[in-house]
């Protein structure tokens, strides 16, 4: 039986090219990857959500592609391409939402029989948003989805019947299934129903799920209910309710979670073996759910896993593991159908060009017409700064900077010493201070303007706070002492990387019984954490975290104050300085986030004529929130009540 698996794999320590001049171009993978196929002798393919499929003899040589099923502006209302199945290494359908013909009917799906290269639309006879589909070697397939209706095909997806699905109001929606064999299978819905059939699904029996047996919370509604996965392996019936996995024997249904915590599973039919992620991002495999081994000990991060020649095959958008009792194989998906065309942060000197495509380091001798790729970089830069033609100061996503150069190929961890001297040399002339949504359809902003009137005293006299065009400023008659910001600068200056100790905040009886009240609110929410799942909260332990704080580790703050937030989106909250001085330079310091503040809005992102580091100077956040008054936007961040409350969620989490 083929199945995929949706994994998290880690990052890899960067596999160097060294000084080998590679003209293969990274293959354009915007397109999320929906199936993977693995032949007998190691062919392989994937398919993309684009309709795109590509091939190559092994995981470590050259990928080559054919053209896509999807435009590049096709409309979402007439297809979209969720799930790639392959009976074997040439046949195969994608399913998803496609329509046959009319696009107001989602009657079709994809069908090839040449290994991708060319497909074929058949009409499955439904009209469904197809969520699941599972296929075997034998030419059986079972697709299902929006209608609750199950369709079965025993011709290699050629022709389609309707099967006497269970799936009726409320329990519409199907949303997984697996088939043992042509007979015996379990199907899942998404609200909170799992039947089993010994009879292809002629007859049917209902079982009790892990939500209905009280094992997570039971109060969190219908919509953390979905039967996500299922799994028939040996005598035991898997499942993943909504992020929960358990397991239980099938002739009694007593669901138990596994003695290691996992996120994903996948049966191998052939060894019979379960093979599962842990929630560290380790591949594990059972012989039964107590019985366990570690395939391997790396750490992994997200992509689609394969189970073929005694082989783990492991593909994300980038790369490609294979994983054996031999060892890991790792390599970069590249092709040479086109040339690398693709390279962004562009920085030339004098005879080469510098660019980078994601980890991929690249130069050029003729300013971009043609690139090489230079180094496959254990860093994601987002700025290069170049040096000469040889060596240039790389900036990642984190603020952290790095030296590279051409005569050893490698790294090497970068300081700035003393970066903002040039600003420091003249007096501050101003301040501008921000706070607001950034892209966002509510729109929020507070901001005040600071002006060095007499001696080194910056003066304000109005504060302006904007909620979604509507004006309510005030007067606000304050002043701050320019000669104490300079002075914070300036250690900056001196010590810009340095890490405040628990004892540099201060922390006082009145912050931790703050930091009670904000613990008792939260309680009455029961809120809900980055990942959009819902977590009953602890009140002992939330309660018990300001009598831990003086056995704290630093280590643990410091990973509290290097948090980032696990998610994106075009709306994000902005918290900025502009310092300016006598000659007119401009000191930029910001926080930017996407959902969650953190305390005193650490780190800060420090920037000066192109130089860019973070700063936790605890010193300069106080020194701000002097600044603002209340009713600024975020003017709340400034506050030890916060940093507990983050200590107390990283220790909880953890």
């Amino acid at each position: 039986m083929n199945r995929t698996l949706i994994l998290f794999l880690s990052l890899i320590p960067s596999v160097a090219y060294g000084q080998m001049k590679n003209r293969c171009a990274v293959i354009d993978t915007d397109y999320e990857i929906i199936g993977l196929s693995v032949s007998s002798n190691d062919d392989l393919k994937f398919v993309t959500s684009q309709g795109k499929t590509y091939i190559t003899t092994n995981s470590d040589s050259i990928w080559h592609s054919n053209k896509s099923l999807v435009a590049n502006t096709a409309d979402y209302d007439d297809r979209q391409l969720d799930q790639a199945s392959f009976f074997n290494k040439d046949t195969a359908i994608i399913t998803g939402y496609i329509s046959g013909g009319d696009s107001r009917i989602k009657n079709g799906l994809y069908l090839t029989i040449d290994g991708g290269q060319s497909w074929k639309l058949i009409d499955y006879g439904g009209n469904d948003w197809i969520y699941d589909a599972f296929v075997d070697k034998q030419g059986h397939a079972w697709i299902g989805g929006s209608s609750g209706r199950i369709y079965y095909s025993k011709d290699f997806g050629q022709h389609w019947k309707i099967l006497n699905s269970p799936f009726v109001d409320p329990e519409l929606r199907m949303k997984s299934i697996y088939m043992m064999n042509s007979k015996v299978g379990i199907a899942g819905a998404l609200f909170n129903a799992i039947y089993v059939t010994t009879d292809n699904w002629t007859t049917y029996k209902k079982i009790r799920t892990p939500f209905t047996q009280n094992k997570y919370n039971t109060n969190l509604g219908d919509s953390f209910q979905d039967i996500n996965k299922v799994c028939l392996w040996k005598n035991y019936l898997v499942v993943n309710q909504y992020g929960y996995i358990y397991y239980s024997n099938k002739d009694k249904i007593f669901w138990k979670k596994f003695p290691v915590k996992i996120i994903n599973f996948e049966q191998d039919p052939v060894s019979k073996r379960l093979y599962a992620l842990t929630d560290d991002f380790r591949i594990i495999s059972f012989t039964t759910p107590t019985d366990y081994a570690y395939l391997s000990k790396e750490k992994l991060t997200s992509g689609i896993i394969k189970l073929a020649n005694r082989s783990v095959y492991i593909l994300n958008n980038s790369e490609i593991f294979k994983v054996n009792s031999k060892g890991v194989v790792h390599n970069y998906l590249l092709t040479n159908d086109r040339k690398i065309n693709e390279v962004y942060h562009v920085t030339h000197y004098n005879k080469l060009t510098w660019g980078v495509n994601g980890i991929h380091l690249y130069l050029s001798e003729n300013e971009g017409k043609d690139w090489i790729r230079e180094n496959i970089l254990p860093i994601d830069p987002v700025d290069i700064h170049l040096l000469n033609d040889s060596a240039a100061i790389l900036r990642d996503r984190n603020n952290d900077s790095y030296t590279y150069s051409l005569k050893n190929h490698a790294l090497t961890t970068y300081r700035f010493n003393a970066p903002i001297s040039d600003f420091l040399s003249s007096p501050i002339y101003s301040m501008f201070i921000r706070s607001g949504s950034d892209n966002c359809s509510q729109e929020e902003e507070s901001f005040i303007e600071y002006k060095n009137e007499n001696r080194g005293l910056l003066f304000s006299n109005k504060v302006s706070i904007y909620h979604n065009s509507k004006d309510t400023s005030s007067v606000f008659i304050n002043k701050a002492n320019g000669n104490v910001l300079n002075g914070i600068l300036t250690s900056i200056n001196m010590d810009p990387y340095t890490k405040p100790t628990l004892s540099d905040f201060h922390i006082t009886k009145t912050d931790e019984k703050n930091y009670l009240k904000l613990v008792t609110k939260r309680l009455k929410t029961n809120t809900v954490d980055i990942l959009g799942n819902k977590k009953k909260l602890n009140k002992e332990f939330y309660y018990s975290v300001p009598n831990k704080l003086h056995t704290l580790k630093r280590s643990v703050l410091s990973k509290v104050l290097d948090h980032q937030e696990s998610i994106w989106s075009n709306c994000s909250n902005l918290f900025k300085i502009e310092i300016i001085n006598e000659t007119h330079d401009t000191l930029h310091i910001s926080r930017r986030y996407y959902k969650n503040t953190l305390a005193w809005n650490l780190p800060w992102v420090v920037e000066f004529k192109g130089k860019v580091f973070n700063s936790n100077s605890i010193t300069l956040s106080k020194w701000i929130g002097t600044c603002i008054p209340n009713g600024f936007k975020d003017k709340d961040v400034f506050d030890n009540k916060n940093l507990i409350m983050n200590i107390a969620d990283y220790l909880y989490n953890k």
